[in-house]
């Protein structure tokens, strides 16, 4: 890692970190006035992650998603840029509150990766990895902000302090999480799953070969199809729905983690 990146990093680190203390503030203390702090702050850390992206991009020839610390760093920005978007575009503060928090621990997960750059392992080298992999963080981060809609309905609906009753109305949530889930599915699904498909063709010469990781993959996959069903065939709302937010998004994290640290497969090397 050069030294202005390290410095780019460590200044998105920063923002973040600062951005959601003043969104924390704004949510359980109420005080309005700190939320444009937060979004500033959220901003300026964002645009330094890019520029560290972009320079890692540039010092090792390829795109920067090929391990651990790259992948977390991508995903970390990917989550960040929806709560920005969030709180710029949608005016959801708390929404971009615990947005920003789990932007915060992605990236600073990251941090506690190697990051050195490497040569790429022969089954990376391929034009499948900047669209396997960056799409099906898009996805992931959609559903990250499923998972925190899901999360504050239960907080509003469960919690018996004060703060909760200033999250937004249960209906609003309810539908920023199915919009979401709408949104990331179909991401996710040509990401992880198309892209995937192909790639491991080429590089294996099998579209499937149940791979921990992609059997975990498609029970991700299995979990919001099944979300979407119940909405649309069903006509499941409310708690159901948020619950099943929130445990999609656990199954994302333990494809990433479990399966990388846990169990042994073809993508070992990630």
């Amino acid at each position: 890692m050069t030294a202005l990146h390290s410095q780019l990093f460590l200044l998105a680190f920063a923002g973040y970190l600062l951005s959601s203390l003043f969104y924390s503030i704004t949510t359980l203390m109420g005080a309005q006035g700190t939320s444009k702090w937060a979004f500033r702050l959220g901003l300026i850390g964002w645009v330094a992650h890019t520029a560290a992206i972009l320079l890692r991009w540039v010092d090792s020839g390829f795109i920067p998603v090929s391990n651990m610390y790259e992948s977390l760093s991508f995903f970390a920005w990917a989550i960040v840029a929806g709560a920005l978007w969030l709180d710029w575009k949608k005016k959801h503060s708390a929404v971009a509150w615990l947005t920003m928090i789990t932007g915060v621990v992605m990236i600073g997960l990251a941090s506690l990766m190697p990051s050195t750059i490497k040569p790429l392992a022969p089954a990376l080298q391929s034009v499948w990895l900047k669209l396997h992999v960056t799409f099906a963080f898009l996805g992931d981060a959609a559903f990250a902000i499923a998972f925190v809609a899901g999360l504050l309905y239960l907080m509003k609906r469960y919690l018996p302090f004060a703060w909760a009753k200033r999250l937004p109305e249960l209906e609003s949530l309810d539908k920023l999480g199915y919009r979401y889930i709408c949104l990331g599915l179909p991401i996710y699904t040509i990401g992880a799953l198309i892209f995937g498909a192909i790639w491991a063709y080429y590089a294996w010469g099998s579209y499937w070969s149940w791979d921990p990781k992609e059997t975990w993959a498609l029970i991700t996959f299995l979990i919001y199809a099944l979300y979407l069903h119940l909405r649309l065939k069903k006509g499941m709302k409310g708690t159901v729905s948020a619950w099943f937010a929130v445990l999609g998004f656990i199954m994302v994290i333990f494809t990433y983690f479990g399966v990388n640290f846990l169990l042994t497969g073809l993508h070992s090397y990630a």
